[in-house]
């Protein structure tokens, strides 16, 4: 046997001998002392070795792993892993994070996917802010104690965009700063509105005073209805003569008093128009 096929050979025993049997090699033909060998022999024993070299070389698919090989300290992850941490993927890696957190603080929360009902969704959520909640997503039923109680949302969290459609009824206020009597509503403490303000109850009532003499001097009080508050004033006369006004002044909330001289020698009747709501 040439010294080059028997070197061939040799090494083609060392590689099985140094850990490719973990690999199917398959049957190879064993020499004996002082037999002949045959290069055909020798050949099919290097194919079977070539074979089980190409598979090692060869991607590690699915099927070559065994189940739970994968144990934790096998992967390359980032973050610190504690309990209630979740692996994701971060940055073009694996990072152990909060649940519902992405990067840059991007929350899992906007979206119809995911119901904050305490019966299908018992993860302790807190500082929920209004990037995280979708347009119209908090209804009455997610208001107060019986899902999204005030110390799961961040400060300014529930913007008007964030409410739906008469989400927010008297029941979902707590701490008694709305309450409700027949049909009035009132706020407790200081009300501030940016913006426009809608007030459900608006207007206008024409009071008359007495008669004017001529160049007599007059004073009049007119007051809202019971339960409004004025608005504004304005005033008339009835025979649209010559009077000074001297004094025109709200009173009280609920009234308005005008003062005044008749400039003619026309007898008149003078009207005060107000505008009254119901705050």
């Amino acid at each position: 046997m040439p010294k080059q096929a028997v070197k061939m050979f040799v090494l083609g025993g060392a590689m099985v001998a140094g850990g490719l049997v973990a690999v199917a090699v398959g049957d190879l033909i064993a020499f004996s002392p002082n037999t002949p060998i045959k290069s055909a022999d020798v050949n099919q024993n290097f194919t079977i070795l070539r074979s089980a070299i190409q598979t090692l070389e060869a991607p590690v698919g699915t099927a070559r792993i065994a189940d739970s090989a994968v144990t934790l300290p096998k992967l390359s992850t980032g973050g610190t892993l504690a309990d209630g941490k979740v692996l994701k993927a971060q940055g073009g890696a694996l990072v152990w994070g909060d649940d519902l957190q992405g990067s840059g603080g991007t929350s899992y929360l906007a979206g119809a996917g995911l119901a904050l009902s305490s019966s299908t969704f018992s993860v302790a959520l807190e500082g929920i802010t209004s990037g995280m909640l979708a347009d119209g997503a908090v209804t009455s039923g997610k208001l107060g104690s019986a899902s999204v109680s005030s110390a799961k949302l961040a400060d300014n969290a529930v913007s008007s965009g964030k409410l739906a459609s008469d989400a927010a009824s008297l029941a979902r206020v707590s701490g008694g700063a709305l309450t409700a009597s027949g049909s009035n509503t009132t706020a407790t403490g200081n009300l501030t509105v940016n913006g426009s303000l809608d007030i459900g109850y608006v207007n206008t009532f024409d009071i008359p005073g007495p008669l004017i003499q001529p160049n007599g001097t007059f004073e009049q009080t007119a007051t809202c209805p019971a339960g409004t508050r004025v608005l504004g004033a304005g005033y008339y006369n009835s025979t649209d003569s010559d009077i000074t006004i001297t004094r025109f002044i709200p009173f009280d909330g609920t009234s308005w008093f005008v003062r005044g001289v008749n400039n003619t020698a026309t007898l008149t009747r003078l009207y005060i128009r107000l505008t009254c709501a119901r705050l």
